[in-house]
């Protein structure tokens, strides 16, 4: 049904898609691929052909017959040479390692099954050289015009006196990066769509990346005026599937630095008329398990949380991450097993201008935290995470860094009433202002 809607569009789509729209994009593949046996996946009329027209060996496929038609027709028109083949994504007509370079614009979204999708991206894989590399385009699914849409659709093209609808599978970005990888590639480079609002341009933008976030479901509260548009059918919330399958979407690419604390308002379920009612985080972390997929929040990678659960805990090990953010450099230091257990974490900023109220140059601690039952600091308990000095270590690499890697001559913290005693007895650090303070 599919390959005769496309065979239908042909005439129109040549004429309607005349030009790439990743015309930029391909340009610069071809720049620096410079030549090689290059192959089309779902190549349709062929305008992705075009900034490979020099220097390279051009091979499409696609499974319609009237598109490659146009192809044929548009590969004279610009005067270039192409191998054209009728034939299905899941079953390439090629040899093992046979093509150096393969790019597939908007081709893979039109497949009906995962297994299928998985078996396509396989074949992929198949016939390209070692060393080889693929641009690959989907839709994607966080499109405004998408978000209030199941993953599948049917995208309409009106022919004369009929309309014709195409099948879509809405991709999200943390989902083509599982199957692709799955398949065997490594992921060079991923640009998804500035439409792509959130987390993916949240923490790819230097002036905004937060320690934590709260997912919050939209919900139609009685008596709101939200209720009102559901009443009228003017809003209509997300299914219970759309919705589990965002949040999974989202806590599969938040990192580590990143604290998810809550996944669903704390609202009575009898004041919800629509949307997610009940706790949802037992059914996320079934279903990521099934997709074999993580969360690396710290909160689903505590100790206390996995010690709860019955993982296997192994000993801890520095781990440190930098990144840019707000105008500073962020150091996140962390202690953690071989399965990325948290033991504990410290949060240290590097920044040009000083911390308000200190004079001088400093580094900030802004946080530290070691994570375990709650222990009293007038007690001791040697098995508590707390009292194994895991405070200290994090603290004591702290001041090396601030000390010998930036030749700051000051550390502050930022420290609850609770914990200036600790930083006063443990490492003689003094009340200034609203901080502990300490020369280096």
């Amino acid at each position: 049904m599919t390959r005769d809607i496309f065979n239908q569009i042909a005439p129109g789509w040549y004429n309607f898609r005349h030009w790439s729209r990743f015309r930029s994009e391909l340009e610069a593949l071809a720049h620096r691929w410079q030549k090689g046996r290059l192959l089309n996946i779902g190549c349709a009329h062929g305008p992705d052909f075009l900034p490979f027209k020099q220097g390279f060996e051009l091979y499409g496929m696609d499974f319609s017959i009237e598109m490659l038609r146009f192809a044929r027709k548009y590969s004279q028109k610009f005067n270039f040479s192409v191998n054209l083949t009728m034939a299905d994504v899941t079953c390439l007509p090629y040899p093992d390692e046979t093509f150096d370079w393969a790019i597939s614009v908007a081709t893979y979204h039109h497949i009906e099954d995962r297994e299928g999708r998985e078996v396509a991206l396989n074949e992929l894989r198949r016939v390209l050289k070692p060393g080889g590399e693929a641009f690959i385009t989907v839709w994607n699914r966080w499109q405004p015009r998408f978000w209030f849409k199941p993953r599948e659709v049917a995208i309409p093209w009106q022919k004369k006196d009929k309309t014709l609808c195409r099948y879509y599978y809405l991709f999200s970005y943390p989902e083509l990066e599982r199957l692709v990888k799955k398949a065997g590639f490594e992921v060079l480079k991923s640009f998804p769509e500035s439409s792509y609002h959130f987390p993916i341009k949240l923490f790819n933008d230097t002036s905004f990346k937060p320690d934590g976030l709260k997912l919050y479901p939209t919900m139609v509260v009685e008596g709101t005026e939200l209720e009102k548009w559901y009443r009228d059918g003017r809003y209509q919330p997300y299914d219970f599937d759309t919705m589990i399958n965002l949040l999974i979407d989202i806590k599969s690419i938040v990192p580590k630095y990143v604290r998810i604390s809550r996944v669903l308002r704390d609202i009575p379920p009898r004041f919800i008329v629509g949307g997610l009612k009940d706790s949802v985080r037992d059914v996320i972390k079934q279903r990521m398990k099934q997709q074999a997929v993580e969360c690396k929040c710290i909160r689903c990678r505590e100790y206390g949380h996995r010690s709860q659960n019955g993982w296997e805990i192994g000993k801890p090990k520095m781990v440190r991450m930098d990144y840019e953010a707000s105008g500073g450099k962020e150091i996140f230091l962390s202690l953690e097993d071989e399965n990325e257990t948290l033991f504990g974490l410290l949060r240290m900023r590097i920044q040009s201008k000083p911390v308000a109220g200190i004079k001088g140059d400093s580094a900030l601690i802004r946080e530290l935290h070691i994570y375990g039952p709650e222990v009293s600091l007038s007690q001791r308990n040697p098995a508590a995470a707390q009292h194994k000095g895991l405070g200290k270590v994090l603290l004591r690499e702290a001041e090396r860094i601030a000390s010998d890697e930036f030749q700051l001559h000051q550390m502050v913290i930022l420290s609850g009433i609770g914990a200036k005693e600790y930083y006063r007895s443990e490492f003689g650090y003094s009340s200034q202002e609203h901080y502990m303070v300490k020369n280096l």
